[in-house]
């Protein structure tokens, strides 16, 4: 092979997929690309060693989703390309707020049931609170019907509420589930029936009769792909929710509207290799997607509602005097000897 056809782009370092990174778990990652090692680098001493690889690559694609760390490579391209874990999951939880819209999406399976619980701010700020994901694909041994699935997302819903309204002297919850999530969807296609012919009953009509007053979510895969992408985009004008963090690239990019819970790795695990399949605009049916269509379902639905935003209140003589009285001796006298 002649290594002067294989050349390294110029600015392969500046590319944020070889940078080193901080996980939401606070974990160092940093990525081994081959070309970084003078041994294994064709443009240097690895003339040898790249060709030899390159021929025992299963393929081209292959090649270029683990050799040249690019995950859309095996697909027709990443759904989200700009995920980012460094933007779009937040350092530590946020504390779940009275005045937030709550809302949680299912997708019924066969092998995994999946749900995701989320919330919008005054705001409009998205947030991924939690995940459910149980089945036979992420370990459970024994196979669950609607009902259990609906007693454990009941539980994780209830302990939202109860991080957001508390309980009261019996220890019972000041708030209960259902009334604090407003919005229950479901996947629209859990409404037809399901089974044998026999089985009248769909999974929709299960859940309702678990205790969960679902509502069919939006099918429109493309128009909730773009929903999610533009809560995605980055903005200077979008603050993080963990406080004044400011954007570590340069030049800043700022935030998105959409933040994830620390902890949701189902989510991550999905969101990452989220691809479309090849020569078409839908994502791939063969990859695990749970976690991806209750986004879509929650994205889309939350979409759909008016936003009350916050507008700051002018602060009074009295809110100026209270302000100054909290101020210490020596913080009054530095404010007095600017004013001079």
């Amino acid at each position: 092979m002649n290594n002067s056809t294989v050349k390294a782009p110029d600015n392969w370092l500046d590319d944020p997929k070889f940078k080193v990174r901080i996980t939401s778990r606070g974990y160092t990652i940093f990525p081994i690309y081959y070309r970084m090692i003078p041994d294994l680098d064709p443009d240097r001493r690895g003339g040898e060693w790249y060709a030899r690889a390159r021929v025992q690559s299963a393929s081209a694609k292959t090649w270029r989703q683990e050799m040249e760390l690019d995950f859309g490579a095996a697909s027709g391209g990443l759904v989200y390309p700009k995920f980012d874990v460094r933007r779009h999951v937040l350092l530590f939880p946020v504390e779940p707020q009275k005045n937030w819209l709550y809302g949680l999406a299912i997708d019924p399976g066969v092998r995994v049931t999946a749900a995701l619980f989320g919330a919008i701010t005054p705001k409009g700020n998205r947030i991924w609170l939690d995940e459910y994901y149980e089945g036979s694909e992420a370990g459970l041994r024994q196979p669950a019907d609607a009902t259990e699935h609906a007693r454990g997302i009941i539980r994780k819903a209830q302990k939202i509420a109860n991080q957001v309204h508390g309980l009261n002297e019996n220890g019972d919850p000041n708030m209960e589930w259902d009334r604090m999530f407003s919005v229950k969807l479901i996947d629209p296609s859990s409404w037809r029936r399901q089974g044998a012919s026999l089985d009248l009953q769909s999974d929709a009509l299960r859940y309702i009769d678990a205790g969960i007053d679902v509502e069919p979510a939006s099918n429109s895969i493309s128009g909730g792909i773009d929903i999610v992408r533009e809560l995605e985009s980055l903005s200077l004008e979008n603050l993080h929710l963990n406080g004044d963090i400011r954007d570590p690239s340069d030049p800043p990019l700022g935030w998105p509207l959409k933040f994830v819970n620390p902890g949701l790795k189902n989510y991550i695990r999905e969101k990452l290799p989220y691809h479309f399949a090849k020569n078409s605009d839908d994502p791939d049916v063969k990859q695990p997607d749970h976690i991806m269509d209750c986004e879509r379902y929650l994205a889309a639905h939350f979409r759909d509602i008016p936003i009350i935003r916050e507008i700051p209140r002018k602060k009074t003589r009295l809110d100026k005097q209270f302000d100054a009285a909290r101020l210490t001796p020596q913080d009054r006298n530095n404010t007095w000897t600017r004013k001079q």
